[in-house]
Order: structure tokens, then C-alpha cells, then sequence
């Protein structure tokens, strides 16, 4: 019977069951919610892999399941762990941003993301952006799932439930598979290096890469490990866990070799209780990890210092003109425009650098691409600072005075101000039908009197980057994805502003180009003067120039042509007054 002076209390039989569908809807909320219930997905089975992928992404899981065989193959031999066949893959295509995520636990899986990467992402221009991920993703598996001693008898009885590695710094765990990437390019020629020597592809020692390193080594900011072992609070943020942790693995294997490398992860995944990471230092190279890590930075500085006599004398090329491959050699097809390319000759490699000018910001905060203003005094661009919301600024530059345009929900990028000064645009991502986060273009109607207009979404669902203007104002053009491929289109800009003020649905774009295959990226779409659209396209480790003439009647007689250049790493623009 019920007592009058005590709330009633149910059974524990009861609260147990109660609690434990609780538990069970909790954890299956994000499954249930999480994906699309129109997608068919379907299976592409191997001996090693199942790659689990919606019915449209069916050749990328195809050259997925290609690239992951040949990653098995090439690195579980350097690793002690033989992980439980099949492995697990599932590829998605919800977001815009290239990435792979890799999970040792409960089991062995892998989640890769069907967005190619664009001109200024890590994964850019560094051999096979697909072929980058899944070396990547699979050496975390190997990395993290070693195991051994009592943890590993402890997995036995109770499941896969401790796994020290995963609790090694940051840093190490990301630097690891990142010279992982880099230094063990496979066989397969789809996604090997192309022909130009062992290690291409891959992060380490890219272009990118070495222009933070040598930054950092130049302006006294290389970091102390201690900075990294939390998220790190100086540009380039979190991409220093990766960019200083594989330097330093990278220094130690060409130094100490891999056999000791796998030591210290057997070593380090037997622990019980893991951490005391100098103790195991100095066990296996003679020293702890902060001494081989100024071990390194001086290695480094000693390189860079032989490197930069050599090219005050005019003896050592830019990075990216060490070698200049065209389509023929990355045996690629040529774009598809219903056009053939044109080879040039490269001109000759400069023998002075130009002039490093003047500094305008200070602060080291992340921003995107500088663009003109129709004006020519000032320059926009997006900010992405530590403390506050990403914003888009005007920067006057011959003051250095810096404005606020407007205070992004999100995130921003790629803008730009039409050629009459009156609108501001940029693109975004925004949600798109509920469970898709795809990137957009917005637009403001600027007002001297800084009394501006609403904010308007130009399309839906577009997945556009890289967004620009033609000189007269007329089309807008972007960089457009679908199912890991990239394409360039356009839209008009009086109607998409038209329609997005009469609450209308968007112009539909009109393609002009398409990527051939995983492999090429598409980049920078800029219209120039007399109608000719210029754009960059990158295969492999590098990224040519390209213009071909956007009439329909000089497309039968004029091809695209590829600009002269050394096969930079970059993107392409238009300055204001149209030369």
C-alpha cells in the first residue's frame, strides 16, 4: 500500500527496464536520425574490405574498394595488428568538406566522405585526394588497434574496450598516418605516384607544407610539443597537429627507421595504465620525446638554411617547378568541355624571387581569399577568429584599417563585391533538407551609409565554392560537387536576386565543364574580358592554368589552352580593371 507521507517508488525490476529503453533510444536516436531513408544503399565486397555506399556513389566506392586494397596491402606488413576481415566502409556524401574518419572500436571501420577537396585543403594537390584519405584513415586503424599484454586480455573477455593508443597525443596519433600517407604510396597505379619517385602524394614535405614549416622556422613560432598535446590555440590550429606531428615522425623514421616506430606503438599499446610517453622515449631511442623533438627542429633549420643559400645563388626552383607534368604524363584525359588541350612549353624558371612587399595583418587568424573591391583601395575577404564569430571585413590597404561587412551564423568564404559596388556576396553552409549541410551563395546589398539590406540565399542546395563574378555583373561562377567529382558552372545574378527577393526558387546552374574522373579537381573559375573563362585544374601533385573562350561559335575553332606556367600549386584571379 502506497504510504501518504512518501512519493511512490516504483520497483528496481521496473526503474532497471525503464532505464535501460531510455538508454537504448538515446543511442539509437543519432543512427535513426542521422541518414537519409531515400537512400538505397548498396554493398561492393572484396576479401579485405565491405564498402557500404547510396546507389549514385557507386564508382566512387568502386575506386574506394580499389585504393583500400591496395593500402592493405602496403601497410598492415609495417604494423603488428592484422585487423578482422572484412574491414568496414561506408561512404558518405552529406557535407561539403573532404575528410575520412577512422574507428577502432567496437570494431574496425571506416567512414570516408565523398567531397573532393578544394585548391587551399590539405588534401589538395597531393596525389590522389582518395587515395590520401584512405592511407590515412586505414593507418589509424593499425596504429590505434595495436594492442597487447593485459589490455589486450582484457578486450578478450569483455570486447574491444581499451585501446591505449587512442590516448597518445594528438599529434602523434595525426602525424603518424600522415607520413603513413605520404611515404608509402602503394602499387596500385591509379593512386601510386604517377612516375615521379617514391613518397609523391601525400602531405609531408608538399608544398604546403614546407611554406608552414619554413614560416614557422623564419618567424621564431615553431611550437613546443606541449602546445599540441591540447588543441592548439596558434594558426593553423588544429592542422598543426598534423602538419608538426608529421614532420616529427617523418624526422624520426628517416632518422631511427620504422622498426622502431612499430616498437613504440606494441610497446605503448601493452600498457595498462599508458601515459609516461618520455619514459618510452628514452627506452627506444635514447631520448625523450621533448629532446627528440628539438633534435628534429634542428635538423629542420639546418636543411632550410642549405636550402635558402642555394636559391639566393639561383640554384633551387620553387617547389612546384621541380618537375612540370602535363596531362599526357599523369595519364589523365583532358577535361571535358567537348574540347582538346593545347600543350605549351613552359617559360623558363625565374632567377630572382620577387619582393616579399609589405605585411597588412598582424594577428595570424585564419582568413580566406583576398579579392578586390571595384574601388581598388580596399579588399574583403572572410575571418575565422579564435573568440568570436566568423565575420567577413573590408581591409583598407593603405591604411590597414579593418571593417566588419557582416557576422557570418556559421561559416564563411569566397567573397566578393559585384563590379558596381553594390552587392556583397559569399558562400556558406547552411542546413539543406534537414540532414544535408551543403555550401550556398548569400548576398548583401551594401549602402554607404552602412544602412545594408537583408541577407538573401541565391540557391539551395548547390554545393558551390570557390565563387566569383564576371566583369560586367551578369553571371556568377562557381566550383560545384556531386558524388566526388567537380564541375564549373554558372548562374545569372540579376535572376537568382530576383527570385530570392520574390521568395522563388533559384536559376538552375549551367555546367560548363566537368571533371574526368576522382582524380582531377576542377578550381577558381574566373571570367575575364572578351568572354573567356579561366580556371585552374589539378591532377596529382600539380595544379595547371587553363582559359578557354565561353561563346558558343569560338568553341568549335578555339580549344582550351593551357597558360605557361611551372605547374604551381594556386588559383586564379582577375584584377579590377580587367588586364
Amino acid at each position: 500500500m502506497q504510504s501518504a507521507d512518501r512519493p511512490f517508488q516504483p520497483p528496481i525490476a521496473t526503474t532497471l527496464v525503464g532505464a535501460g529503453l531510455l538508454l537504448a533510444l538515446l543511442m539509437g536516436a543519432p543512427d535513426a536520425l542521422g541518414h537519409d531513408g531515400n537512400i538505397r544503399w548498396r554493398t561492393l565486397r572484396s576479401d579485405v574490405a565491405e564498402v557500404h555506399y547510396p546507389a549514385p556513389l557507386a564508382p566512387f566506392a568502386r575506386r574506394l574498394l580499389a585504393a583500400f586494397g591496395d593500402a592493405y596491402a602496403t601497410l598492415t606488413p609495417l604494423f603488428d595488428y592484422q585487423p578482422p576481415l572484412p574491414v568496414q566502409l561506408v561512404v558518405e556524401d552529406y557535407a561539403d568538406d573532404s575528410n575520412g574518419f577512422a574507428n577502432p572500436m567496437p570494431y574496425d571501420r571506416l567512414l570516408i566522405r565523398a567531397a573532393p577537396p578544394g585548391p587551399g585543403d590539405d588534401l589538395a594537390d597531393n596525389g590522389d585526394w582518395v587515395r590520401a584519405l584512405i592511407f590515412h584513415e586505414y593507418s589509424h586503424l593499425l596504429h590505434l588497434g595495436s594492442v597487447g599484454g593485459l589490455p589486450e586480455v582484457l578486450n578478450t573477455v569483455i570486447g574491444r574496450t581499451w585501446l591505449p593508443n587512442n590516448l597518445l597525443p594528438r599529434f602523434f596519433v595525426e602525424g603518424l598516418a600522415t607520413h603513413m600517407e605520404t611515404r608509402h604510396v602503394g602499387g596500385d597505379g591509379a593512386v601510386a605516384n604517377n612516375g615521379v619517385g617514391q613518397g609523391a602524394g601525400g602531405r609531408v614535405e608538399g608544398a604546403r607544407y614546407m611554406g608552414r614549416l619554413r614560416a614557422a622556422v623564419r618567424d621564431g613560432t615553431f611550437p613546443e610539443p606541449r602546445q599540441l598535446t591540447g588543441p592548439p590555440l596558434k594558426w593553423p590550429r588544429g592542422g598543426g597537429w598534423y602538419l608538426y606531428g608529421s614532420w616529427l615522425l617523418d624526422y624520426q623514421v628517416r632518422r631511427y627507421g620504422h622498426a622502431r616506430l612499430r616498437r613504440f606503438v606494441n610497446a605503448y599499446g601493452a600498457r595498462l595504465v599508458p601515459f609516461a610517453i618520455n619514459n618510452l622515449y628514452r627506452e627506444i631511442y635514447g631520448r625523450d620525446a621533448v629532446a627528440m623533438w628539438h633534435e628534429g627542429v634542428a635538423d629542420l633549420s639546418a636543411r632550410l638554411a642549405v636550402e635558402a643559400r642555394l636559391r639566393a645563388r639561383a640554384m633551387v626552383p620553387p617547389v612546384a617547378a621541380k618537375a612540370v607534368m602535363n596531362a599526357a604524363q599523369l595519364a589523365l584525359p583532358p577535361i571535358q568541355t567537348t574540347l582538346a588541350p593545347t600543350p605549351t612549353t613552359p617559360p623558363p624558371i625565374p632567377k630572382a624571387l620577387p619582393s616579399p612587399g609589405r605585411r597588412l595583418t598582424t594577428d595570424g587568424q585564419s582568413r580566406g581569399r583576398l579579392r578586390m573591391h571595384p574601388d581598388g583601395r580596399h579588399g574583403v575577404y572572410a575571418r575565422a577568429p579564435l573568440d568570436d564569430l566568423a565575420r567577413i571585413e573590408r581591409l583598407d590597404l593603405g591604411s590597414g584599417r579593418i571593417d566588419v561587412l557582416h557576422r557570418c551564423e556559421l561559416d564563411c568564404d569566397d567573397v566578393v563585391v559585384s563590379p558596381d559596388g553594390k552587392w556583397l556576396l559569399w558562400t556558406a553552409t547552411r542546413p539543406y533538407r534537414r540532414l544535408y549541410r551543403h555550401r550556398d551563395i548569400f548576398a548583401r546589398r551594401l549602402a554607404p551609409d552602412r544602412a545594408w539590406g537583408p541577407v538573401l540565399r541565391l540557391t539551395q542546395g548547390l554545393r558551390g565554392r570557390e565563387l566569383s563574378i564576371s566583369p560586367d555583373g551578369g553571371r556568377l561562377w562557381v566550383v560545384t560537387m556531386g558524388g566526388g567529382l567537380t564541375a564549373l558552372a554558372s548562374l545569372p545574378f540579376a535572376d537568382a536576386l530576383a527570385r530570392a527577393q520574390d521568395g522563388r526558387p533559384p536559376p538552375p546552374a549551367q555546367v560548363s565543364a566537368r571533371a574526368n574522373g576522382l582524380a582531377q579537381v576542377l578550381s577558381s573559375p574566373v571570367e575575364g574580358p572578351g568572354r573567356r573563362l579561366w580556371y585552374s585544374a589539378g591532377a596529382g601533385p600539380y595544379r595547371q592554368l587553363w582559359s578557354v573562350p565561353l561563346d558558343a561559335a569560338a568553341k568549335a575553332a578555339a580549344p582550351p589552352s593551357r597558360v605557361p606556367d611551372q605547374g604551381a600549386q594556386g588559383v586564379a584571379e582577375v584584377s579590377p580593371d580587367g588586364r
